[in-house]
């Protein structure tokens, strides 16, 4: 009897550590993404339908120490990943561009912030491209087709980042 004890144990253990580690493997991976050490700046893009700039439109920098120490914190506290995200509920999507320096230039990193209908957040490392960068037109009936191209999986559930969304 104490060794079929002793092989559930065993082959319980490996699973629950597996789970715990993929958990803190996929929190590693998004703050090693976005360290905090040699940050420049972080741009704050809006996808705004009330403007005639093309979007998403930069509405803020931050350089300021405490500022960037707010987002780094922020994104070390993200852990629970969301396998799939409606884009039909996004109501607002802002994109946070990292600068970090990369000899005599600058190499920029992306995260989507985006908030639902119901008032959850949620955030996703994505890669910018010219087609996601430049929209002359934009209305609210666009922001589920930018999901669309951005992905809509890989997403982390996400605490309200207070210094974008007062």
């Amino acid at each position: 009897m104490k060794y079929v004890y002793f092989l559930i144990l065993i082959f319980l253990l490996p699973g629950c550590s597996l789970a715990t580690n993929e958990n803190i493997n996929n929190n590693q991976a998004l703050s090693d993404v976005f360290p905090a050490n040699d940050l420049r700046l972080i741009n704050i893009h809006l996808y705004r339908s009330d403007s005639y700039k093309t979007q998403p439109e930069l509405i803020n920098v931050f350089f300021d120490e405490k500022e960037k120490s707010n987002v780094i914190q922020w994104i070390n506290s993200i852990h629970k990943r969301q396998e799939h995200i409606m884009s039909k509920g996004i109501n607002e999507i802002y994109i946070l561009q990292f600068e970090y320096p990369d000899g005599n230039s600058e190499v920029s990193k992306y995260l989507v912030y985006a908030k639902d209908s119901k008032g959850n957040y949620y955030a996703k490392k994505f890669e910018m491209t010219a087609e996601l960068f430049n929209y002359e037109a934009f209305t609210k009936e666009m922001l589920a087709s930018v999901i669309g191209k951005m992905g809509e999986k890989d997403w982390f559930d996400v605490e309200k980042l207070v210094i974008l969304t007062p």
